[in-house]
């Protein structure tokens, strides 16, 4: 894994690309967290929650994922993208922008995600990076889940 200060802008601008990069770690989108989130969260509507109504009633034919549970496994997707930025206090998650949800996650579906370095900003304190995210189903080529994650590395 290649280390990178998070002050080392040019080579932090270097990495940035309208390309993702490999996929990273797969996981498991159980029905047991899918309910699990939606005791957690007050969010027990049927798709997500009751697979033997969905089995009839959904178009689906089965449960789906809340969306924000989805969202939830980015910090632990994230982390196959060949750097490892190195020198900071703290990494500061900062925000989340273009959030979108393509498409349903079945219960039992595995999901991988991609990333990409889209823009690098020298910040007072720090250095701001921009990390564009696309969450796929295994064996899907088109993206449900898709965003802007910004990271906020500090001195």
């Amino acid at each position: 894994m290649n280390s990178i200060r998070f002050d080392d802008i040019d080579k932090l601008n270097s990495l940035v690309s309208d390309e993702y990069g490999p996929w990273g770690k797969q996981c498991l989108i159980s029905q047991e967290g899918i309910s699990a989130f939606g005791q957690l969260t007050e969010d027990m509507q049927w798709i997500h929650v009751d697979a033997k109504r969905a089995e009839t009633d959904s178009p689906f034919g089965t449960t789906i994922a809340h969306g924000f549970f989805v969202l939830s496994f980015i910090t632990a997707l994230c982390r196959s993208d060949g750097y490892n930025i190195v020198g900071h206090s703290s990494a500061l998650n900062y925000g989340i922008e273009h959030l979108r949800f393509i498409k349903p996650v079945l219960a039992g579906s595995q999901i991988h995600c991609r990333t990409r370095i889209d823009k690098v900003t020298e910040k007072k304190g720090g250095t701001m990076i921009d990390l564009g995210v696309a969450v796929h189903i295994v064996g899907d080529d088109d993206p449900c889940l898709v965003l802007s994650w910004k990271l906020f590395y500090r001195s």
